[in-house]
């Protein structure tokens, strides 16, 4: 599992007293990062005798939802988790807005490789590798060639 140190990244948003709410209703800060969200509790737990601060990590391919209830709680929903996570802010559309950002650049690249497959574009020669990761060389020019390549096989 792959951890990010948050406290380090520039484009985060971080929303502090924020309530979740559940069983046991608790204050926690929601940073919004470029891949992930982070959920932290305020108050610690204590687990197996030690008094702990509870982080949850959620990539942006788990969510499944986020449902603005209305001006001061959302919903975010969460793939292979049971129930719906609600949150109480005051001002709700800027974190739901910061999610529905990290969703989009998380699809986009999703709804790139369907494409490929789909219509068996030929792109090996533009990529490159690393540690089982392919990345274009020119994300622009990436793009802009598989336009093409998919304009000429399905024109309609």
């Amino acid at each position: 599992m792959i951890v990010y140190n948050y406290s380090e990244i520039e484009d985060l948003q971080v929303f502090k007293n924020t309530l979740k709410l559940s069983d046991k209703h608790t204050k926690v800060a929601i940073k919004v990062g470029p891949q992930a969200i982070q959920v932290t509790s305020n108050e610690t737990t204590k687990i197996l005798g030690h008094n702990v601060l509870l982080n949850d990590v959620y990539y942006a391919s788990e969510i499944e939802e986020v449902c603005l209830v209305n001006d001061n709680q959302f919903i975010l929903t969460i793939a292979n988790q049971t129930g719906s996570l609600s949150f109480i802010y005051n001002d709700c559309d800027n974190i739901v807005q910061a999610i529905f950002i990290l969703e989009q650049d998380d699809n986009l690249y999703i709804i790139i490789v369907h494409q490929i497959q789909t219509f068996d574009l030929r792109i090996e020669d533009q990529l490159l590798e690393l540690s089982g990761l392919c990345i274009p060389s020119n994300n622009t020019i990436f793009v802009r060639t598989i336009s093409e390549k998919l304009a000429l096989k399905k024109a309609h």
